[in-house]
């Protein structure tokens, strides 16, 4: 696969491998990568963990139920 950078990304990533934090360009983009999956993994972790904590709520009665009624009174 061959892809192509900004000029600021690319730039970025030269800087990154100029100062030592990686060896080569690939190394740098390849731990961009797998750094952003490792992100998105743990939101959407995060997220089905919150949605289930509800589920289990409801199940166990744990929730108000909003009438029209009740949401005018407030």
């Amino acid at each position: 696969m061959q892809i192509e950078l900004s000029p600021a990304d690319a730039s970025y990533i030269s800087e990154l491998v100029k100062n030592g934090y990686f060896q080569t360009e690939e190394e740098a983009v390849a731990a961009t990568i797998s750094n952003a999956r490792e992100q998105y993994e743990s939101k959407r972790r995060q997220l089905g963990d919150t949605l289930q904590s509800g589920m289990d709520a409801i199940e166990a009665g744990r929730y108000t139920e909003y009438t029209k009624e009740r949401v005018i009174k407030m």
